[in-house]
């Protein structure tokens, strides 16, 4: 499988030319903005968790837990942002490699299993990634993973992640690429801010 640590998040770039154009934003779309950029950055820059009394495997697995949450985080704020007028696509070039090894199946079967043990009726939204493809927009997905890990309905051996490398891996997968199609997005929304100017 390609390795998805391979793929960072970059730098919010797009930041300066929303401070240029300042002028053109409403005030509340300049603190939207300005949230987004605040969760953004700390979403990208949280590389390391620290938690003396646990293994290494699972210190690592609710470390991509987290970041994941947190990545979604950045998406919620950004579509805040947008007010819903398109909404951020992720995409993952491991996925496909994911699909095809089984990991990917194994990791939404332990999703699906602790929604339904815990009562969550996500299992349906789940499910639509069953039989999921290269390609597929992997936000919905996100979403309901953070919600389950948030509203402490996993943890990492309930869904095997503290057993498996490629899974931490796929989790860390998901939220780095949340983070590439958030910054993506802001640079579109970003250009369309000069356009007004020019306008």
């Amino acid at each position: 499988m390609q390795s998805m640590k391979d793929e960072v998040p970059p730098n919010l770039s797009s930041w300066s030319k929303v401070l240029m154009r300042r002028d053109l934003l409403s005030k509340k779309e300049f603190s939207r903005a300005s949230q987004y950029r605040a969760r953004y950055e700390f979403a990208r820059d949280f590389r390391d968790l620290s938690i003396p009394t646990a293994s290494a495997q699972t210190r690592e697995s609710y470390f991509v837990l987290l970041k994941l949450g947190l990545a979604y985080s950045a998406i919620e704020t950004l579509e805040n942002l947008l007010e819903r007028r398109r909404r951020v696509i992720v995409k993952d070039k491991a996925f496909a490699a994911a699909l095809e090894s089984g990991e990917f199946s194994k990791l939404l079967s332990h999703f699906r299993d602790r929604a339904t043990r815990n009562g969550r009726n996500i299992s349906i939204f789940l499910e639509r990634y069953e039989n999921a493809r290269p390609g597929e927009n992997l936000a919905e997905l996100v979403r309901h993973s953070r919600n389950l890990v948030f509203h402490g309905s996993i943890t990492p051996n309930s869904i095997g992640l503290g057993a498996s490398a490629s899974r931490r891996e796929l989790v860390l997968g998901l939220a780095n690429s949340s983070l590439i199609a958030c910054n993506r997005e802001f640079a579109r929304w970003a250009k369309e801010i000069e356009k007004r100017g020019r306008d």
